[in-house]
């Protein structure tokens, strides 16, 4: 019968198996009994099947030798298998374990037809034995197996022997062997490695495994990290340090859950993520207008060691962003009088990306002007391309030009407009005369239209 679960159980307990079939007609019934130990149901059987006595010998005068008992033990054989069939119908990974002295050997028609034939449910230990260790009885100087123990494919943890004490001496306290039979009684743990998670480069986090005993022993938890075999942490709770690890990636893990007799293997994955390099930016607070300054990335940094031989840098003088390379800095020109955006950004192998802005204030004097305005007129071609004394009449102009913002920064307003309109016809001038280009006359007009 089986119980509320469905699981097979023991109407009477103990119980004799079939007791009213003719196969246990004038010979000993078998008894079962339903065992639980440590939270699992064991089904033991035990037998003592119908006797070989009128039987000819093994090796007897008669050969083959006659055998009538063994018509009642196949019988028997039958049932006892029957009873086994019907539990694990209700429960094909059932304990089950048939033992007792068979009366016959391991390779009778008997045994086979207690195993199951073409499709056995039990399996005689004794065949686990090596060959010349086959033995529980000795008759007539034969050495033979009468006594059985079988088991169901449940029945996976365990240790099988033929303790010769008997069979072999003439000093005997039994014509028997005593088989022994020694089972595991322990289920495994389950197991779980929590997860998923995630690290950044260069930090480390917490993995969290969790475990439960159903025969309530104490369990043991053992990390591998990199997949070695070898455990990199124990304890329930441990540290993954990502400190050597190049993100982003996936990192498989495995947390082994142990009692003392078995285990579990729970698997999880660590995802460790890129993070972006860092550097310090640099540019200045003010720039005169038409003027170069520098902008630059310095103390470049990466939490893996294996971006920090590939960081490339991009710089934006306020007009956009070039190509990243590996130059760290770059020479920018301050454009109209106000506030000018500059920014850097320094990037890793995996495309992780920080970007720095600044401002500079751009400002313009009468002096810088000045300044400005004589090293357009001396570095363009025409003036280059002229003898000395003929870039006189170039030096002369930007001269003239100078000499109007002279009377700044303090002029009243009508003297300033004068002063500016008249400079930025002398730009015009030397515009004209190809000593400027329409971009440099254009940045002087802007720049003098601040003054």
């Amino acid at each position: 019968m089986t119980d509320a679960a469905g699981r097979p159980h023991l109407a009477l307990d103990p119980g004799r198996v079939d007791p009213t079939n003719p196969a246990w007609t004038d010979s000993r019934k078998p008894l079962a009994g339903e065992f639980v130990f440590r939270g699992q149901t064991i089904f033991v059987i035990g037998n003592h099947f119908n006797s070989k006595g009128g039987d000819d010998p093994l090796m007897g005068r008669f050969q083959p030798p006659v055998r009538s008992s063994e018509t009642q033990r196949h019988q028997q054989a039958q049932v006892v298998h029957d009873f086994v069939g019907s539990i694990l119908a209700a429960d094909p990974t059932a304990k089950v374990v048939v033992l007792g002295d068979l009366n016959d050997f391991q390779f009778s028609d008997t045994a086979h037809i207690l195993e199951g034939g073409a499709t056995p449910i039990l399996g005689d230990m004794i065949d686990t034995l090596p060959e010349n260790e086959r033995y529980s009885y000795e008759f007539e100087g034969n050495a033979q197996v009468l006594d059985h123990v079988l088991v169901s494919d449940g029945v996976t943890q365990r240790t099988f022997d033929v303790v010769h004490i008997n069979a072999e001496f003439a000093d005997q306290l039994s014509d028997h062997d005593p088989s022994v039979l020694r089972l595991l009684v322990n289920d495994a743990p389950t197991a779980s490695a929590g997860g998923p998670y995630t690290v950044p480069e260069g930090g480390s986090t917490t993995l969290t495994a969790t475990g439960a005993d159903p025969n309530g022993d104490a369990l043991q938890f053992a990390w591998d990290f990199d997949g070695d075999g070898n455990a990199d942490a124990t304890g329930q709770t441990v540290t993954f340090d990502a400190s050597r690890l190049d993100g982003p990636a996936e990192v498989p893990v495995t947390v082994t859950v142990s009692d003392a007799s078995s285990s579990t293997v729970a698997h999880a994955t660590v995802r460790v993520e890129n993070v972006a390099p860092t550097a310090t930016f640099h540019a200045p607070a003010q720039a005169l207008t038409g003027f170069t300054f520098d902008i630059s990335l310095t103390d470049p940094a990466d939490p893996s060691v294996a971006d920090r031989g590939s960081l490339t840098f991009a710089f934006d003088c306020g007009s956009g962003f070039g190509a990243f390379g590996a130059e760290r800095s770059r020479t920018c020109t301050a454009g109209s009088v106000g506030t000018q955006t500059v920014a850097g950004r320094i990037r890793d192998k995996d495309g992780g990306v920080t970007t720095y802005t600044a401002q500079v204030h751009v400002t313009v004097t009468a002096q810088s002007l000045c300044t400005l305005t004589v090293r357009y007129v001396q570095s363009s071609s025409r003036y280059q391309g002229l003898p000395p004394l003929a870039r006189k009449v170039a030096d002369a102009l930007a001269q003239a030009a100078c000499a109007q913002l002279g009377v700044l920064p303090t002029p009243t307003p009508a003297r300033k407009a004068t002063a500016v309109k008249a400079y930025e016809r002398l730009v015009s001038v030397l515009e004209a005369g190809g000593w400027l280009t329409a971009e440099q006359a254009a940045t002087l007009t802007r720049a003098a239209g601040a003054l």
